[in-house]
Protein backbone atom coordinates (compact mmCIF):
# COMPACT_ATOMS: atom_id res chain seq x y z
CA UNK A 1 0.00 0.00 0.00
CA UNK A 2 1.21 3.48 -0.95
CA UNK A 3 2.48 5.89 1.59
CA UNK A 4 0.37 9.28 1.79
CA UNK A 5 1.58 12.36 2.46
CA UNK A 6 1.40 13.75 6.52
CA UNK A 7 -0.79 16.57 5.19
CA UNK A 8 -2.10 18.45 2.75
CA UNK A 9 -0.12 21.46 0.77
CA UNK A 10 -2.75 22.52 -1.53
CA UNK A 11 -2.94 26.58 -1.58
CA UNK A 12 0.05 26.62 0.87
CA UNK A 13 2.08 28.54 -0.86
CA UNK A 14 2.22 31.94 -2.62
CA UNK A 15 3.23 29.89 -5.93
CA UNK A 16 1.50 26.97 -7.44
CA UNK A 17 2.42 23.88 -6.10
CA UNK A 18 3.36 21.24 -8.52
CA UNK A 19 5.41 17.96 -8.29
CA UNK A 20 5.97 14.68 -10.38
CA UNK A 21 3.53 11.91 -11.90
CA UNK A 22 6.55 9.33 -10.90
CA UNK A 23 5.99 10.04 -7.20
CA UNK A 24 5.28 6.49 -6.53
CA UNK A 25 6.47 3.53 -8.65
CA UNK A 26 3.24 3.17 -9.82
CA UNK A 27 0.99 4.77 -13.28
CA UNK A 28 -0.19 8.13 -14.05
CA UNK A 29 -3.40 7.53 -12.18
CA UNK A 30 -2.20 6.34 -9.52
CA UNK A 31 -0.19 9.24 -8.57
CA UNK A 32 -2.50 11.50 -9.46
CA UNK A 33 -5.08 9.84 -6.86
CA UNK A 34 -2.68 9.46 -4.49
CA UNK A 35 -1.20 12.74 -4.42
CA UNK A 36 -4.44 15.14 -5.91
CA UNK A 37 -5.68 15.92 -2.58
CA UNK A 38 -2.15 17.19 -1.23
CA UNK A 39 -1.02 19.22 -4.08
CA UNK A 40 -2.28 22.04 -6.67
CA UNK A 41 -0.70 20.91 -9.62
CA UNK A 42 0.82 17.46 -11.56
CA UNK A 43 3.84 17.70 -13.64
CA UNK A 44 3.11 14.83 -15.72
CA UNK A 45 6.72 13.43 -17.31
CA UNK A 46 6.22 12.17 -20.57
CA UNK A 47 10.06 11.21 -21.06
CA UNK A 48 10.01 8.86 -23.49
CA UNK A 49 9.04 9.49 -27.14
CA UNK A 50 7.75 5.77 -28.51
CA UNK A 51 4.31 5.84 -29.36
CA UNK A 52 3.93 2.73 -27.18
CA UNK A 53 5.02 4.74 -23.39
CA UNK A 54 2.27 7.77 -24.30
CA UNK A 55 -0.84 6.92 -21.52
CA UNK A 56 -3.77 5.04 -23.48
CA UNK A 57 -6.89 7.68 -24.42
CA UNK A 58 -8.85 6.01 -21.52
CA UNK A 59 -5.71 7.16 -19.10
CA UNK A 60 -5.74 10.81 -20.89
CA UNK A 61 -9.56 10.68 -19.73
CA UNK A 62 -9.16 9.45 -16.33
CA UNK A 63 -6.73 12.03 -15.92
CA UNK A 64 -8.80 15.08 -17.29
CA UNK A 65 -11.65 13.39 -14.74
CA UNK A 66 -9.44 14.03 -11.96
CA UNK A 67 -8.14 16.69 -12.71
CA UNK A 68 -11.38 18.62 -12.70
CA UNK A 69 -12.19 16.41 -9.32
CA UNK A 70 -9.44 17.57 -7.10
CA UNK A 71 -9.29 20.54 -8.93
CA UNK A 72 -5.62 20.29 -10.09
CA UNK A 73 -3.32 21.60 -13.05
CA UNK A 74 -1.36 19.92 -15.10
CA UNK A 75 1.70 20.83 -16.69
CA UNK A 76 3.54 18.38 -19.10
CA UNK A 77 7.47 17.35 -19.34
CA UNK A 78 8.11 16.28 -23.04
CA UNK A 79 10.16 13.88 -24.04
CA UNK A 80 13.76 13.83 -23.55
CA UNK A 81 15.13 11.66 -26.28
CA UNK A 82 14.31 13.89 -29.46
CA UNK A 83 16.53 16.36 -30.59
CA UNK A 84 14.84 19.80 -32.22
CA UNK A 85 18.31 21.21 -33.12
CA UNK A 86 20.22 18.31 -35.34
CA UNK A 87 22.15 18.81 -38.16
CA UNK A 88 20.29 15.91 -39.66
CA UNK A 89 16.68 17.27 -41.22
CA UNK A 90 15.60 13.68 -40.83
CA UNK A 91 15.93 13.33 -37.37
CA UNK A 92 15.05 16.94 -36.17
CA UNK A 93 11.78 16.20 -38.40
CA UNK A 94 11.11 12.96 -36.53
CA UNK A 95 11.24 15.32 -33.30
CA UNK A 96 8.84 17.79 -34.54
CA UNK A 97 6.65 15.05 -35.51
CA UNK A 98 6.64 13.98 -32.27
CA UNK A 99 6.51 17.16 -30.17
CA UNK A 100 3.16 17.49 -32.22
CA UNK A 101 1.53 14.30 -32.02
CA UNK A 102 2.39 14.79 -28.09
CA UNK A 103 1.19 17.97 -28.07
CA UNK A 104 -2.49 16.85 -30.07
CA UNK A 105 -2.86 13.95 -27.67
CA UNK A 106 -2.80 15.77 -24.42
CA UNK A 107 -4.24 18.93 -25.45
CA UNK A 108 -7.44 18.04 -23.49
CA UNK A 109 -5.80 18.33 -20.30
CA UNK A 110 -5.09 22.21 -20.90
CA UNK A 111 -1.51 22.41 -19.32
CA UNK A 112 -0.02 25.12 -18.27
CA UNK A 113 3.04 24.33 -19.52
CA UNK A 114 5.36 22.06 -21.96
CA UNK A 115 8.95 21.48 -20.99
CA UNK A 116 11.10 20.99 -24.04
CA UNK A 117 15.05 19.65 -23.42
CA UNK A 118 17.28 21.23 -26.09
CA UNK A 119 19.97 18.91 -26.27
CA UNK A 120 23.02 20.18 -26.74
CA UNK A 121 26.53 17.85 -26.26
CA UNK A 122 28.48 21.39 -26.15
CA UNK A 123 31.76 19.78 -24.50
CA UNK A 124 32.51 18.53 -27.64
CA UNK A 125 30.96 21.22 -30.06
CA UNK A 126 32.57 24.09 -31.17
CA UNK A 127 31.46 27.63 -32.40
CA UNK A 128 29.96 26.65 -35.72
CA UNK A 129 28.38 23.65 -34.08
CA UNK A 130 27.21 25.52 -31.62
CA UNK A 131 25.82 28.05 -34.40
CA UNK A 132 24.56 25.73 -36.52
CA UNK A 133 22.81 24.04 -33.71
CA UNK A 134 20.84 27.52 -33.10
CA UNK A 135 20.26 27.32 -36.82
CA UNK A 136 18.62 24.23 -36.57
CA UNK A 137 16.65 25.11 -33.80
CA UNK A 138 14.84 28.48 -35.18
CA UNK A 139 13.87 25.71 -38.43
CA UNK A 140 12.31 23.38 -35.67
CA UNK A 141 10.25 26.53 -33.95
CA UNK A 142 9.58 28.65 -37.50
CA UNK A 143 7.85 25.24 -38.39
CA UNK A 144 5.71 25.05 -34.95
CA UNK A 145 5.12 28.74 -35.38
CA UNK A 146 3.30 28.03 -38.46
CA UNK A 147 1.19 25.35 -37.31
CA UNK A 148 -1.84 25.87 -34.74
CA UNK A 149 -0.46 25.42 -31.79
CA UNK A 150 0.69 28.38 -30.44
CA UNK A 151 4.44 28.43 -29.32
CA UNK A 152 4.73 30.56 -26.15
CA UNK A 153 3.06 27.46 -24.60
CA UNK A 154 6.53 26.11 -24.71
CA UNK A 155 9.01 26.44 -21.64
CA UNK A 156 12.81 25.96 -22.34
CA UNK A 157 14.91 23.85 -19.59
CA UNK A 158 17.75 25.10 -18.58
CA UNK A 159 20.59 21.88 -19.06
CA UNK A 160 24.24 22.07 -19.81
CA UNK A 161 23.79 25.10 -21.91
CA UNK A 162 23.59 28.79 -20.68
CA UNK A 163 20.17 30.38 -21.59
CA UNK A 164 22.63 33.18 -22.97
CA UNK A 165 23.22 30.86 -26.39
CA UNK A 166 19.73 31.55 -26.60
CA UNK A 167 18.46 34.66 -25.85
CA UNK A 168 17.69 35.68 -29.69
CA UNK A 169 15.30 32.36 -29.46
CA UNK A 170 13.54 33.29 -26.48
CA UNK A 171 12.66 36.92 -27.89
CA UNK A 172 12.27 35.97 -31.62
CA UNK A 173 9.50 33.64 -31.09
CA UNK A 174 8.68 34.93 -27.52
CA UNK A 175 9.09 31.43 -25.79
CA UNK A 176 8.81 30.84 -21.88
CA UNK A 177 11.83 29.55 -19.67
CA UNK A 178 11.82 26.37 -17.41
CA UNK A 179 14.24 27.82 -14.49
CA UNK A 180 15.54 24.30 -12.92
CA UNK A 181 17.38 25.55 -9.52
CA UNK A 182 19.10 22.31 -9.04
CA UNK A 183 20.49 22.40 -12.75
CA UNK A 184 21.78 25.91 -11.88
CA UNK A 185 23.44 24.79 -8.63
CA UNK A 186 25.06 21.96 -10.18
CA UNK A 187 26.69 24.88 -12.94
CA UNK A 188 27.17 26.69 -10.01
CA UNK A 189 26.18 29.59 -11.20
CA UNK A 190 24.33 32.99 -9.66
CA UNK A 191 20.64 31.60 -9.04
CA UNK A 192 19.50 35.26 -7.74
CA UNK A 193 21.11 37.10 -11.49
CA UNK A 194 19.70 34.37 -13.27
CA UNK A 195 16.49 34.82 -12.19
CA UNK A 196 16.01 38.69 -12.60
CA UNK A 197 17.20 38.85 -16.04
CA UNK A 198 14.82 35.79 -17.24
CA UNK A 199 12.25 36.26 -14.58
CA UNK A 200 9.88 37.87 -17.15
CA UNK A 201 9.77 34.92 -19.14
CA UNK A 202 9.74 32.09 -16.17
CA UNK A 203 6.59 30.06 -16.24
CA UNK A 204 7.93 26.70 -14.13
CA UNK A 205 10.54 26.53 -12.02
CA UNK A 206 11.88 22.69 -11.09
CA UNK A 207 13.18 23.07 -7.81
CA UNK A 208 15.33 20.28 -6.09
CA UNK A 209 17.98 19.48 -3.90
CA UNK A 210 21.70 19.69 -5.34
CA UNK A 211 24.92 19.69 -3.23
CA UNK A 212 26.80 20.11 -6.39
CA UNK A 213 27.33 16.39 -6.95
CA UNK A 214 23.76 14.89 -7.21
CA UNK A 215 20.48 16.16 -7.79
CA UNK A 216 16.77 15.09 -7.51
CA UNK A 217 17.29 15.03 -4.18
CA UNK A 218 15.73 16.45 -1.34
CA UNK A 219 15.61 20.13 -0.36
CA UNK A 220 17.43 19.04 2.97
CA UNK A 221 20.62 19.04 0.52
CA UNK A 222 20.46 22.94 -0.19
CA UNK A 223 23.34 24.94 0.86
CA UNK A 224 22.68 27.93 3.37
CA UNK A 225 23.59 30.08 0.83
CA UNK A 226 21.16 28.67 -1.70
CA UNK A 227 18.21 28.12 0.20
CA UNK A 228 18.66 32.11 1.36
CA UNK A 229 18.70 32.79 -2.45
CA UNK A 230 15.95 30.35 -2.99
CA UNK A 231 13.57 31.90 -0.47
CA UNK A 232 13.62 35.21 -2.25
CA UNK A 233 12.99 33.79 -5.45
CA UNK A 234 9.72 32.35 -4.27
CA UNK A 235 7.95 34.63 -2.75
CA UNK A 236 9.01 36.95 -6.14
CA UNK A 237 7.35 33.99 -7.84
CA UNK A 238 3.34 33.47 -8.22
CA UNK A 239 3.17 30.38 -11.11
CA UNK A 240 4.12 26.88 -10.85
CA UNK A 241 7.18 25.23 -8.84
CA UNK A 242 7.59 21.77 -9.48
CA UNK A 243 9.62 20.39 -6.66
CA UNK A 244 10.89 17.80 -9.09
CA UNK A 245 12.11 14.42 -6.71
CA UNK A 246 11.20 10.88 -7.07
CA UNK A 247 9.77 9.46 -4.22
CA UNK A 248 7.35 9.96 -1.42
CA UNK A 249 10.18 10.27 1.33
CA UNK A 250 12.14 12.68 -0.24
CA UNK A 251 9.07 14.80 -1.37
CA UNK A 252 7.95 14.71 2.03
CA UNK A 253 11.13 16.28 3.68
CA UNK A 254 10.84 18.73 0.53
CA UNK A 255 7.85 20.16 1.49
CA UNK A 256 8.53 19.87 5.16
CA UNK A 257 11.15 21.91 4.22
CA UNK A 258 9.56 24.59 1.85
CA UNK A 259 7.04 25.04 4.93
CA UNK A 260 10.03 25.63 7.11
CA UNK A 261 11.95 28.09 5.23
CA UNK A 262 9.05 30.29 3.77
Amino acid sequence: MHKPLLKSYKNRFPFVLSVPSFIYKDGYVNNVKMLGDYIDEIELLLFESSLQSMPSNAVIKQLKKMGDEFNITYNIHMPVDIYLGHHKKEIRNCAIDTVLKFIDFTESLRPVTRTLHLNLNQKNMGKKEILKWKDCLRKSFEFFEESEFDISGFTIENLNYPYELLDDLLSEFDVGVCFDIGHLIMEKVDLSEIYEKYKNRIKIIHLHGSDGVIDHASLKYLSRKNSEKIIEILKDFTQSVSVEVFSIQDLQESLEYLEQIL
